[in-house]
């Protein structure tokens, strides 16, 4: 098993992708984690996926044994589908322009 440390900010991110979700599409469920984040924890979201997680660093296979050990309860059939949930998060951040 693999350890990736990642910030605080990134575990309320997976808190908000608990139990008891009402979403239907990967849209809906990029703006719900990212619910109740301000600006610098928006930021070190995207730190962490710019310089950590889609840095090219890991398989998929290790980022998805990494997921199941996250706060969240979302689950994604294999790595490639993990990888493009976050490339679609980190693409929604630059989108919604967040200040740093």
């Amino acid at each position: 098993m693999i350890s990736i440390n990642q910030p605080a900010a990134f575990d309320i991110l997976c808190k908000n992708l608990g139990q008891g979700l009402d979403v239907t599409t990967a849209e809906e469920l990029v703006q719900h984690a990212l619910i109740g984040l301000d600006a610098a924890q928006v930021n070190e979201v995207k730190l962490f996926l710019d310089n950590d997680l889609l840095a090219g660093g890991y398989t998929y296979e290790d980022l998805r044994k990494w997921w199941w050990a996250t706060p969240s309860t979302v689950t994604f059939a294999d790595g490639k589908g993990l990888v493009a949930f976050l490339e679609l998060l980190r693409r929604t951040i630059d989108k919604a322009s967040y200040p740093e």
